[in-house]
């Protein structure tokens, strides 16, 4: 069989190039292996989009163009990426293998270790118009160092960036970007309408990773420390987030609980303000440039392992903060107990949610007001706030649930009072659409408002959910949402 050079495109940074057992499957028409004729190729593209019929929608008319171009056609298969490396390690055993492979360049320094590469020579580069057509550092990740590389890119640098091709042609832009201030001047011309032009994939949380740690880097953000440990306060990440979208408001989400004391005794009232700073100081007084409280840094014992610079990070602007806000605790004092030697008390005749969490929106509206007077929080929301009881579907298939309906008017009330009293409250979103897995509690605890079937995923509004659409259509139509 004749030898066709067989080229790989990736799935990260690089495309790259393989012949299975340097023997592939490309052959003039009849299957001679030799003469005239019209040629075919195989090409194995892995999986790119968000199923393998729509990587064949996009591969197809690129391919088409390509016969047209050459005379050769071009026989498409797309691999999903579990199958890929068996078939890959098949073909280079079998000696059966595609003359064009799309894969990851993290994979060629492997796959030419195992003889399923061909090498690219000189002569071979030449054929393609010369190895200056590529950043050196792309060819160096395609291979072992000190040999020809395993591969070429063929669309690179650009971790899960795609281009509309359209987009660009009615603005004006005749080719990609090629550097990072063509990338900033392209993406400001195509946004317009209120649309962005520049997005990334929003499922992948490997993908996002990669483009979140390059565009901090880009901006200075470092996310080791000198030791070695994980750290993600650097100045630079805030800024890279407003540099590579201007106006974005970035903001902070914190979970928090008002604090009551049980009684009047001194002991439960110092109780409650140790609890008080276990539960909420210690979060908001450092972010808001009071540093870490000094009665919980001698309670705690511990010596933070602070650098110059850091309180200044940590207290960097907000242009919003959230609030997780579900119930307030009320506490004794427990100098035997856990730091911070509080303990709960149960009410009586108190009304209690599935969670067992007490239910007080006056705690929210507390809570809010002290964001506004003693942080000075510029603008708010409530990010979540909801409540878990046992659902029953009745016979006809409704799902009543009072107790989580009063919840949400008592809560929503709460947030009308605060508005009134100058807190300046911006959004609030209920916890949550769906029933869904309430972390160690599995499937046990229902926060939704609608009802999920977990065997055979039936969706059932609730009462709750019908009461919450009446108050946001009656809002809205009132322009106050």
């Amino acid at each position: 069989m004749r030898r066709i050079r067989a080229a790989a495109t990736g799935a990260v940074t690089l495309s790259l190039v393989l012949t299975a057992a340097a023997c592939g499957g490309g052959s003039p028409a009849g299957g001679s292996g030799s003469g005239g004729g019209t040629r075919t190729l195989t090409y194995w593209a892995s999986n790119q989009g968000a199923n393998l019929e729509v990587d064949k929608k996009v591969l197809r008319p690129e391919l088409d163009r390509f016969e047209k171009q050459t005379g050769i056609k071009v026989k498409l298969e797309v691999i999903p990426w579990s199958d890929l490396l068996n078939r890959i390690l098949t073909a280079t055993t079998s000696g059966q293998g595609p003359d064009v492979l799309n894969i990851g360049n993290t994979w060629s320094a492997s796959l030419q270790a195992s003889g399923a590469l061909l090498p690219w020579d000189a002569e071979n580069f030449e054929a393609i118009g010369g190895k200056d057509r590529f950043v050196d550092s792309a060819l160096g990740s395609t291979g072992t160092t000190g040999q020809d590389p395993a591969a070429v890119p063929l669309y690179s640098m650009a971790y899960a960036l795609y281009y509309n091709k359209k987009m660009f042609k009615d603005a004006g832009i005749a080719k990609p970007p090629a550097t990072w201030d063509e990338l900033i001047a392209d993406g400001r011309k195509l946004s317009k309408d209120g649309k962005s032009a520049i997005g990334v994939e929003g499922g992948n949380l490997a993908n996002n990773i990669h483009q979140v740690f390059v565009l901090g880097k880009q901006h200075g953000a470092d996310f080791f420390t000198p030791e070695g440990k994980a750290d993600f306060t650097s100045d630079g990440a805030a800024a890279a987030v407003r540099a590579a979208a201007p106006g974005t408001r970035v903001g902070l989400v914190t979970n928090h609980s008002t604090v009551a004391a049980a009684s009047t005794r001194p002991e439960d009232l110092a109780a409650a303000a140790r609890a008080d700073g276990h539960t909420n100081r210690w979060w908001l007084d450092p972010v808001y440039g009071r540093g870490f409280p000094a009665d919980m840094r001698e309670l705690y014992r511990v010596d933070l392992p602070e650098r110059p610079g850091d309180a200044r990070t940590i207290a960097a602007p907000l242009d919003w903060h959230g609030l997780n806000y579900y119930f307030p605790v009320t506490v004794a004092d427990d100098p035997t107990g856990p730091v911070p030697h509080a303990r709960e008390v149960r009410l009586p005749e108190v009304p209690r949610t599935g969670m067992d969490w007490q239910i007080d929106a006056g705690g929210l509206e507390a809570f809010l007001l002290r964001l506004t007077e003693e942080y000075g929080v510029r603008k708010l929301y409530v990010t979540e706030n909801g409540s878990a009881f046992p659902d029953t579907v009745a016979p006809g298939g409704a799902v009543h649930d009072p107790e989580r309906t009063r919840y949400l008017e008592q809560h929503l009330a709460a947030c009308a009072r605060a508005l009134r009293k100058g807190v300046p409250l911006a959004g609030y979103y209920a916890w949550s659409l769906l029933d869904n897995f309430e972390w160690a509690y599995g499937y046990d605890k229902r926060f939704g408002l609608v009802h999920v079937d977990f065997a055979t995923q039936r969706r059932t509004v609730k009462t709750s959910g019908r009461w919450y659409a009446d108050i946001v259509r009656a809002h809205r139509a009132l322009g106050s949402v």
